[in-house]
Formats: C-alpha cells, structure tokens, sequence
C-alpha cells in the first residue's frame, strides 16, 4: 500500500543521503553521519509508526539495523582518517585566537579575516587562509564580544527549546521533524568546530530552514 511504498522512498532517500556523505570524502562528515544515525535511532525507535505499533521488536530491530548502518559507516571513517588539513587547522585555530585576542573586544569587523589572517600567519601555513575552519572562532575575531554574546544566546535559545519538542505521548508528523531538524541543527552546529561550514551560503539557508522548523510553535491539532 501507500504505506509501505512511503517507507520504501524513504529509506532510499537516506541511503542516497549517506552515499552523498561518502563521496564528499568527509572526514567529519562520515564522523557526523555516524552520530546523527545513533541520535536517530534513540530518538525515532520507540516511536515507529507515530506510536509504537511495531512494539519491541520494531525499536529491538531500528536499534540493530542502526548498529548495522554505524558497522558500515566505521571503516570509512578510518580510510578517510589520513586528513592533510588535520595537522594545519590546530595551526590554524592557535593563530586565530591570537587575533581574537588582539581585536577584542570590537573585533576585526565581518567578512574580514582572511584580509586579517595574515598578520598572525605562520611559516608552516603556505597557502592562503581564507577562514578559520571553525566558524566560532572566525565569528569571535571578527565580531568580538558581541558575536560571542550572539553565540551564547541562540545556544541557549536551542537547548531551551528542546523540553518542548521531546514531549510525552503521541508525536504527529510534525514533531517528527521538530526533533529530526533539531538533531540536524546539533550536527552542524559540531561541524562548524572542524570546518567554515556555516559560512556556505546554501548550507547557512538549509541551517535556517532546520531552525524554522525545530523552532515552529506547538499547536493543538497537529496531524
């Protein structure tokens, strides 16, 4: 039925999702990939079919086919474990927080750091460093105390949000993807501490579309 044909399009929309995250040679990525499937299958195993109708051999078999899934995923993680910028981002990060400190509190303005990076560059790096690959740093030293207090307030704006989507009961539609768009907001908020992820534009629209959604208000009749 129309059931199963939906479950069938689904999984292969995240199998063609996993695959993407393979060919992209992602070190993180695959890393990631392998978190949000674990997160996943707590959040989603209990809860198949809107209320458990599967009962304890449908979550039993979500969890074993998730450890199947991370199984797979792990060796790809170590044949992209040889990473050449793995070395330099420490490099990297060190001379950053060096500019933080020289430019707090005001900071070096927005869109300014690889026009500042320069200054604090060491001999090892012999390319040109157009970001940080870590996109709170990159945010500290070019907007200082006021970017850090951005920061801190839409981490707080996240976490407090979350007893309000992880309710008893029945979830509708919705509230599955409240909680999938908020494990997708935590896995790239993580990204962003090994790479500039935030600042690709398509990835900073689909990072407010996943906040749209985690953050849409709670109504009563929900489908």
């Amino acid at each position: 039925g129309w059931h199963m044909n939906k479950t069938v399009i689904y999984a292969f929309v995240c199998i063609l999702i996993l695959l993407g995250l393979v060919f992209t040679q992602s070190k993180s990525g695959v890393a990631l990939a392998m978190l949000g499937v674990f997160l996943s299958a707590i959040a989603y195993a209990r809860r198949l079919g809107g209320t458990n109708v599967f009962g304890v051999i449908g979550s039993f078999f979500a969890v074993v086919v998730a450890i199947a899934i991370e199984i797979g995923l792990a060796p790809l993680l170590q044949r992209f474990s040889v990473d050449h910028l793995e070395d330099l981002r420490f490099i990297i990060f060190s001379n950053t927080i060096k500019g933080i400190g020289t430019f707090f509190p005001v900071g070096s303005g927005p869109g300014t750091y690889p026009f500042i990076y320069p200054r604090f560059q060491s001999i090892e790096e012999t390319a040109f460093i157009n970001h940080a690959h870590n996109d709170y740093l990159e945010w500290l030293m070019e907007g200082g105390l006021v970017a850090g207090l951005i920061i801190l307030v839409c981490f707080w704006f996240y976490f407090r949000q979350w007893p309000k989507v992880w309710i008893k009961g029945y979830w509708s539609t919705l509230q599955f993807m409240k909680v999938g768009a908020g494990i997708g907001i935590l896995l790239m908020m993580l990204h962003g501490l090994t790479d500039f992820n935030l600042h690709i534009p398509a990835n900073a629209l689909y990072f407010a579309f996943l906040a749209a959604v985690f953050f849409y208000p709670q109504v009563d009749n929900e489908y």
